[in-house]
């Protein structure tokens, strides 16, 4: 007769008188002791719906553009509002009809002024105002990094 219980837990694996209680709490302890990388700390708090973050960029005359932000994902009325703001910066030209660039732009405004918190940095406050697109598409690559993260996408 073939011993079921032998086959199934492999001496090598697991000690004799071993029970699914101890297991467990080895377990525990050993991720009670891993350490915690920045990165994985990071992707935690990206997880959440409002998302604090640092910000830095250092455009192509070497001015910093810096200061701490925080996003929340946005509702579905919110993404709509998102829309009918991008519509109006485009003055109500067909989209097809945009360049580009234009495009690019009205959607990054339009999505940052809606899901960015009031409380930024000065040269933040308005956002048409910023000369350098660059500066934009890197605030843009934060957000857009956290809504993925937290969208499980």
């Amino acid at each position: 007769m073939v011993d079921v219980q032998k086959l199934t837990r492999p001496p090598h694996l697991i000690p004799e008188g071993t029970t699914s209680a101890d297991l467990a709490a080895a377990a525990k302890e050993t991720l009670a002791a891993a350490v915690v990388s920045p990165e994985d700390e990071k992707k935690t708090r990206m997880r959440a719906r409002s998302y604090t973050f640092p910000f830095s960029f250092t455009d192509g005359t070497g001015k910093v553009w810096s200061g701490s932000f925080t996003n929340v994902v946005p509702s579905t009325g919110t993404r709509t509002a998102i829309g009918v703001m991008r519509s109006q910066l485009a003055g109500g030209v067909d989209y097809d009809s945009l360049d580009p660039l234009t495009r690019e732009l009205t959607m990054m405004v339009a999505h940052l002024e809606s899901t960015l918190d009031a409380k930024r940095p000065d040269w933040a406050k308005d956002l048409l105002a910023v000369l350098d697109p660059n500066v934009l598409r890197a605030l843009w690559a934060e957000v857009t990094a956290h809504e993925a993260t937290f969208l499980g996408l």
